[in-house]
């Protein structure tokens, strides 16, 4: 089955250096300066259509900077921009419409705990004013990609953990974004069911979404993206 998505683009395998790319083909320009004895220098950019593994060991800050790329937190001393528009320039409004184009894969849902899959699943595209008709016939599609398929009732919290990644998926599909990001997808599932999250995965970059995974390591097995390493700050844990 084809990626529930509407996204276009061409599919890239390098993360280009800032600088080293022509800026219509953008999605993410990073630019975070070391500090010295406190953080190490991270510098890259990522194109339309591209996979890309942000690598390091924990503490190393990846989740910080796919929360700076997301518009949740800045990352102190960076200079970013997200789909050409420095993000830290950004007025409220802008920033909601910067996050309408960015689906984020998380399995934590606390907070919809009392939800049922599709309210779950349903939310970004609620979020960004779709009419209703259109929200259901979106959330049983990408529910149905995902394996939920007749689950939309279903209490969300009644979902085993890889159901809860397919969920995540789902959820962060449900808005036809531009750019995917994912901190270590599936890393609670056993390997045979990560790999098949990570297959969805690869689908919807195939359909044109750009993807930015960040993790300790690329998945075995998993696409060859380009691979931008982040070192830990000293006297980190690794």
């Amino acid at each position: 089955m084809n990626a529930p998505v509407n996204a276009s683009g061409s599919a890239s395998e390098v993360a280009q250096p800032i600088g080293g790319a022509d800026p219509s083909w953008r999605v993410v320009r990073l630019h975070r300066p070391a500090t010295p004895g406190e953080t190490p220098a991270l510098r890259f950019t990522l194109e339309d259509g591209a996979w890309a593994w942000l690598v390091g060991p924990p503490g190393s800050g990846k989740g910080a900077a796919l929360d700076a790329i997301a518009a949740v937190r800045p990352l102190l001393g960076a200079q970013l921009e997200v789909f050409n528009r420095a993000v830290e320039r950004l007025g409220r409004a802008e920033r909601q419409a910067l996050r309408r184009r960015i689906g984020v894969v998380t399995a934590d849902f606390d907070p919809f705990a009392a939800f049922t899959v599709g309210d779950v699943a349903s939310l970004p595209a609620r979020a960004a004013g779709r009419p209703r008709r259109e929200v259901a016939a979106r959330t049983q599609e990408v529910l149905a990609w995902v394996g939920l398929k007749g689950q939309a009732t279903r209490p969300a919290r009644d979902l085993d953990r890889e159901g809860a990644w397919r969920l995540a998926l789902a959820r962060a599909l449900a808005a036809a974004p531009d750019l995917l990001l994912a901190c270590s997808p599936g890393r609670d599932l056993a390997a045979p069911a990560r790999q098949a999250l990570m297959r969805l995965m690869q689908q919807a970059h195939a359909a044109g979404i750009s993807v930015l995974v960040a993790d300790v390591a690329p998945l075995e097995g998993g696409p060859a993206g380009s691979l931008i390493r982040v070192s830990p700050p000293q006297g980190a844990a690794a």
